[in-house]
């Protein structure tokens, strides 16, 4: 992502989608308007003046038309790129149609797309179906041509002139020809319903999952992730608060660069037991009864409990030579921990936590019920990831066993373990807990066990995009970055030092819409804005 003035430029499809579903949207949203610039068209775009052309458009939006900003919020290029209006947010109405903005997001595409016109590129058409999809993803929208429209279907009076559910045309002329008469087959309803609308919906149900399971994750940092699923389909809805969903915090540990221990102390909460044993992460796992956990574990050599009864069918998670595993494993053998857990949800890829469900004997309070989650998955590199689930408040309604399962198999987890969750479910690092309240704090439940994470040298320094290394001895954390006058947010990665909160300086200007300084001879940096 690029910034620069009033826009931001994005080419990465991953970047635009994790923008988009963190902002906070309060604005009703139930048109999406797509136009076309017809000057600017191909001839004025060399390929490197996206910004120009955009600050251009907007000159001209506020100086000859009188808007108080950019018209549209988002704007295509031929070569697959996207321009972001950041003095035109969501949650302000566009200057797009007459008579349909105050619902409406605006999207131009650069080009002149009447018949004779410019030629679409690939590249652009690519990027038009993506945005329509996630747009109509993000915000809960059919995809039909109620819902994503074209501003030759209306009057320059602000009339319809056409059905939008039947394509009959109705009186009065329209304001324009835009998005243009060649535009996917052409201008009109019927049009939109025989090329465009389909091609959209094809879209959707082929790339955008495929371009969700290639989103990558940074190892050792957290994300987090807001989901719900529907008639067996896993639907991710980051930042809507207004719809029944759950956040989920996710890490992704590199398999051979963290080091794991298990520790029981009875007595002891897991956010203690991070402090005391010096480690950067650490997570509740089996479930516990008197004090210890249910089914085998042990910490290296030291048994600790033992399988009895149902807890004789559970799963294990191991480590063994510093390579996370789950299966059915044998307690005997070498391991630097292990424990267990029930059900299994994913197994070979494969979705399977009814089947366990009902094999392990798993009751229904934790089978059959939504409340907050511990589980943790396997990818084909062996990586460990972990997941930790909200639940049962009034923004988080807490996660199904099917909900668990299709997450961690989005993620390309082979196979995914359920640990104890509601009240225990806990994610610590030195400065305490890191979910939901409700699990953290004076709130926290008394385990008696910790899983450790410790962080090898090479995996502890987190990525910085300007190649500066960060000090090593931190914990990472999320801050949010709010901007009250445009009512937008953004969660960045930060990371808390001695007590401190810190976060990359270009990444607020980014936000904010501030210039970045450094002066070489007082060695400080600034932001100006």
């Amino acid at each position: 992502m690029k910034s620069k003035g009033n826009f931001l430029l994005f080419s990465s499809k991953i970047e635009f989608r994790e923008r988009l579903f963190k902002q906070n949207v309060s604005r009703k949203i139930s048109l999406i308007q797509n136009h076309h610039t017809a000057s600017p068209s191909y001839a004025h775009f060399n390929g490197s003046n996206h910004f120009e052309k955009l600050e251009g458009m907007r000159n001209f939006h506020i100086n000859d038309r009188n808007f108080s900003a950019t018209a549209q919020q988002f704007t295509t290029f031929p070569d697959g790129t996207i321009g972001v209006s950041l003095d035109r947010t969501l949650n302000i109405a566009p200057a797009g149609i007459t008579g349909a903005n105050s619902n409406g997001i605006c999207m131009e595409h650069l080009g002149y797309f009447d018949i004779g016109g410019d030629k679409m590129t690939e590249a652009q058409r690519d990027i038009i179906l993506f945005l329509n999809a996630i747009l109509c993803e993000r915000f809960k929208l059919p995809i039909d041509t109620e819902h994503v429209v074209y501003h030759h279907w209306w009057s320059a009076s602000g009339s319809k002139i056409y059905n939008l559910r039947t394509g009959d045309r109705l009186q009065g002329a329209a304001a324009k020809t835009c998005p243009g008469t060649a535009f996917f087959g052409g201008n009109t309803v019927l049009d939109a319903q025989k090329f465009f609308i389909p091609e959209i919906i094809k879209y959707k149900d082929n790339n955008l999952e495929r371009e969700d399971s290639a989103m990558t994750y940074d190892y050792n940092k957290i994300y987090k992730e807001r989901i719900y699923a529907s008639n067996g389909k896993l639907i991710r809805c980051d930042g809507d608060y207004k719809n029944k969903a759950t956040d989920v915090r996710i890490i992704k540990f590199e398999t051979g660069k963290v080091e794991y221990r298990f520790v029981h102390e009875k007595g002891k909460k897991v956010s203690e037991l991070v402090k005391k044993h010096g480690a950067n992460y650490g997570f509740n796992g089996p479930y516990f009864y008197n004090n210890l956990p249910l089914g085998d574990s042990k910490d290296h050599d030291n048994a600790i409990s033992s399988a009895t009864g149902k807890t004789l069918k559970w799963h294990e998670f191991a480590v063994v030579n510093g390579k996370p595993t789950i299966g059915q494993l044998n307690k005997n053998d070498k391991q630097e921990l292990l424990v267990q857990g029930a059900p299994l949800l994913v197994e070979n890829g494969v979705l399977v936590y009814d089947k366990y469900r009902v094999a392990q004997e798993v009751q229904d309070d934790i089978g059959k019920s939504r409340c907050q989650r511990t589980f943790i998955g396997i990818d084909v590199k062996g990586d460990l990831w972990l997941f930790i689930g909200d639940g049962r408040t009034t923004s988080d309604q807490g996660l199904t066993l099917e909900e668990m399962a299709l997450f961690a198999q989005s993620k390309g987890c082979l196979s995914a373990l359920n640990f104890d969750g509601g009240g225990s479910t806990i994610l610590a690092d030195q400065t305490g807990g890191l979910n939901q309240k409700l699990n953290t704090g004076a709130s926290e439940r008394v385990v008696h066990h910790a899983i450790l994470a410790y962080l090898s040298k090479q995996s502890e320094e987190p990525k910085k995009d300007d190649g500066a290394k960060m000090e090593s001895r931190y914990s990472p954390i999320e801050i949010d970055l709010i901007d009250t006058k445009t009512n937008t947010s953004e969660t960045v990665q930060g990371f808390v030092k001695d007590g401190k909160s810190f976060v990359e300086v270009r990444k607020a200007g980014d936000f904010f819409g501030a210039k970045v300084g450094y002066n070489s001879t007082t060695q400080k940096a600034s932001l100006t804005k």
